[in-house]
């Protein structure tokens, strides 16, 4: 990416790792951690100097009252510069912990985590997810048998042996976030356990620390960006030291943890257990929401779901959690999200708001949505800070480096009444059909009625009501239509990235949103759930090709991403698309090729000038008076175009031929979602994790 791009965002809100595991059975490997680190390019902010961060972040009240436990001297020195010649990476470990350890006090103690897979980890990495080193409060072996246990870690230490291996680079023209594989494996790296660690906790930010032979740098992360430290050397000062010490000090909302979530009572653990109708495998947990119009707080209980298919350390991170309402006392479900708190981004909840009152059909009511609010004296941790250093005076941007793609997010939680479940437990594909045209109804009302446009539509996006009919949900980036020209504004490409229009993918431009582009993502939703879980002739091997290749594909420009040509050719070709696949249902095969025909007629050379004409002649006349064969075939052709661009553009089409495939029969029997597998990836895509000198294959 340039820094003089056009295309300011040109990643998508719902990044390539928010939907990868789409494709489940996947398993996220070295390869993949590879992407992550390309996909997190421009979203660290630095180098800020050691001192002005930790005063920033970790503050001492009264630095007076606080001695430090050590004095820096040439004992030290010496014993940090012993650790730092130890020939092999792993060797440094133990040296290093017990070297720390007088700034950790009895308020933290650091585990050698090297070898230990946390074996919840195992779904997103063979072999699972285990970083070098791991700081957890005393006591904490009471919670957990494992080592490793990102629940209950409070930061990591990454270590790195060879020069290589540097992330980023303080000084010099290229570039801030060194682009060479080797540092966006290290990106990819850290970024994956701080991801994990925001999965498995409640946290509004995190910190680490890096280190790379002899110099390290700290960290923090939010769900807007990382600010990152200038290097500094440890066998020379005392800044890591400093780093852990502050840390132990700091109180529980400083060090990164949701104030907002707490324990339940054993009385409304009782009630909501009860109400739920199940016993909870994970501790039921307390959030509060305030209500932005009413100024009401209520109270709901329910677990933290753990990862919902975004491997991605910033952006919305949404959960879908379902809770017991301890007011009103019934089920509800709770979305607790990092929204984009940028003007032209309106809060969902006022989007709800606007669609009721227009009688929008097939969506959900909401019982109380609001911003979280923050409980604790000084800043507020749930609005992201890393975008407010941008241009800060501390953090030293250098003219020629590309400059941070990083925006505000604000915590945001929002109840709805209606529980419904995911699209891909459909019990029949008519069921399946049905759904997703109470979808498009629900897209095309919420457009004429209310003008409002939902710009992402996914498979995560509808949902089955107990009732099999659908709603559609998460409005959170839907804009609003201009009146007088009757589009939404050109904004940032939005969306999830499987299922974006190709003519959103193709280009890093920013163009408007049509109605047309999301009915489109309706069709590459049916697509995605047909290879996924229908029945087919497609080889594990094959079916995770054509998801690669068509669904996931994706290409990284000068100036940013761009996609769809998989998807373009498996609309437009005759010998590879969803009718070849071997689908054993013809209303729904007929269904999706009429869909891809008519869609697709965006990419499909428009007819000749002289076939316009001949076109034109014809509708003046009547009849192709005195044309030749060849004539009579260029005005067919010039009306085969015409009418499906017309279908196109026309959402009363769409719904009609859902309809239509509705009413028609007999459809299939017993063919429920059943998952098909898909080949996972190969221990050479995951061989190197810190160098030569260590392999996890």
């Amino acid at each position: 990416m340039t820094s003089s791009s056009s295309a300011k965002h040109p990643v998508p809100l719902k990044e390539y790792w928010d939907s990868y595991p789409y494709t489940t059975n996947h398993w996220y490997g070295f390869k993949e951690l590879r992407r992550l680190g390309s996909a997190t390019n421009l979203k660290f902010v630095g180098p800020m100097p050691p001192e002005k961060f930790l005063q920033e972040f970790l503050p001492i009240p009264d630095e007076k009252v606080f001695d430090r436990p050590w004095k820096w001297g040439p004992e030290l020195e010496k014993q940090f510069e012993d650790i730092c010649n130890l020939p092999r990476e792993k060797d440094m470990y133990e040296p290093l912990i017990k070297a720390l350890k007088i700034a950790c006090g009895n308020k933290l103690c650091l585990v050698n985590t090297s070898e230990h897979a946390d074996p919840l980890t195992e779904g997103l990495l063979a072999g699972g997810l285990k970083p070098d080193i791991s700081a957890y409060e005393p006591g904490y072996e009471e919670f957990t048998t494992n080592v490793t246990d990102f629940s209950l870690m409070e930061f990591h230490l990454e270590l790195k042996k060879s020069p290589q291996d540097r992330a980023f680079l303080d000084t010099g023209v290229e570039c801030y976030e060194l682009d060479h594989e080797y540092g966006e494996d290290t990106r990819g790296q850290i970024a994956g356990y701080i991801t994990t660690q925001f999965t498995c906790q409640f946290r509004t930010h995190a910190f680490s620390a890096l280190i790379n032979e002899n110099v390290a740098r700290v960290i923090r992360w939010d769900r807007s960006g990382a600010i990152v430290s200038r290097r500094f050397d440890y066998t020379k000062t005392d800044w890591l030291l400093e780093f852990i010490w502050r840390y132990s000090h700091a109180s529980t909302g400083q060090r990164g943890r949701d104030m907002s979530v707490q324990n339940a009572t054993p009385e409304e653990l009782t009630e909501a257990s009860a109400g739920l109708g199940f016993q909870p495998t994970k501790p039921l947990l307390k959030f509060s929401i305030t209500d932005d119009i009413t100024n009401t707080t209520s109270y709901f209980l329910g677990c933290n779901p753990g990862s919902q298919g975004h491997f991605f350390p910033f952006g919305r991170a949404t959960r879908i959690i379902p809770v017991w309402d301890l007011q009103r006392k019934r089920c509800s479900i709770l979305k607790d999200t990092w929204r984009v708190d940028l003007p032209d981004f309106e809060k969902e909840g006022s989007i709800y708001e606007s669609l009721h009152a227009a009688n929008v059909p097939h969506i959900s009511k909401i019982t109380c949505a609001g911003d979280v609010r923050d409980t604790t004296a000084g800043s507020d941790n749930h609005k992201t800070r890393t975008h407010m250093y941008y241009n800060s005076t501390w953090v030293d941007l250098r003219e020629p480096w590309d400059k941070p793609d990083v925006r505000p997010h604000s915590h945001y939680r929002i109840i709805f009444e209606e529980i419904g479940l995911e699209l891909t437990s459909f019990t029949s594909s008519k069921q399946l059909v049905t759904v997703a045209r109470d979808a498009l109804v629900a897209l095309v009302a919420a457009y004429q009625k209310a003008k409002i446009l939902h710009q992402d539509i996914s498979s995560g996006n509808i949902l089955i009501t107990s009732e099999g009919r659908g709603l559609l949900i998460d409005w959170d980036h839907a804009r609003r239509i201009n009146t007088e020209t009757g589009v939404v504004p050109p904004a940032e490409r939005v969306g999830t990235w499987p299922f974006i229009s190709i003519r959103l993918l193709k280009t890093t431009e920013h163009l408007a949103h049509s109605l047309a582009d999301d009915i489109e993502s309706l069709l590459h939703v049916l697509n995605w759930v047909a290879l996924r879980f229908m029945p087919h002739q497609l080889t594990p091997a094959h079916l995770k090709y054509v998801l690669d290749e068509v669904v996931n594909y994706r290409r990284r420009l000068q100036d940013g991403w761009v996609g769809g040509c998989g998807k373009e050719h498996f609309l437009l070709s005759g010998t590879e698309n969803i009718g070849t696949i071997g689908l054993n249902n013809r209303i729904l095969v007929a269904l999706l090729k009429d869909l891809a025909y008519t869609f697709v007629i965006e990419h499909v050379y428009p007819p000749s000038a002289a076939a316009s004409e001949k076109l034109e002649e014809y509708d003046r006349i009547g009849e192709a008076c005195g044309s030749s064969r060849k004539d009579c075939g260029l005005i067919f052709l010039a009306m085969l175009y015409n009418e499906r661009k017309a279908h196109m553009e026309d959402p009363g089409w769409a719904v009609k031929r859902f309809e239509d495939a509705l009413l028609d029969g007999p459809w299939p029997e017993n063919d429920a979602s059943a998952e098909n597998k898909v080949l996972e990836n190969s221990c050479e895509d995951h061989q190197r994790k810190r160098g030569s000198d260590d392999s996890d294959c």
